[in-house]
């Protein structure tokens, strides 16, 4: 049994160093889909996700919905954690 268990390996997987090293632009992160004043609430019309992951992760989109903007940011541009109270 033991000779079984070392010719199964072990059932870890993790990335390769390729994935990691490409993990910035195959990742979507959110940003802009227009001018967003400061103190306006993020909507689903006003932010969208895109690659390459440059700001707020994709999986953060429901954390900023109904947030307010702390800062005016422009069309296009990534939004980062710190743009959300």
């Amino acid at each position: 049994i033991k000779n079984v268990e070392k010719c199964l390996g072990v059932f870890q997987k993790e990335p390769v160093e390729l994935e990691i090293s490409k993990r910035k632009l195959i990742h979507k992160s959110i940003f802009a889909t227009d001018d967003v004043k400061k103190g306006e609430i993020f909507t689903d019309e006003k932010i969208i996700l895109m690659r390459p992951c440059q700001g707020l992760r994709a999986d953060k989109y429901n954390d900023i919905i109904n947030k307010k903007s702390s800062r005016q940011i422009l069309k296009g541009e990534p939004i980062f954690a710190e743009d959300a109270i």
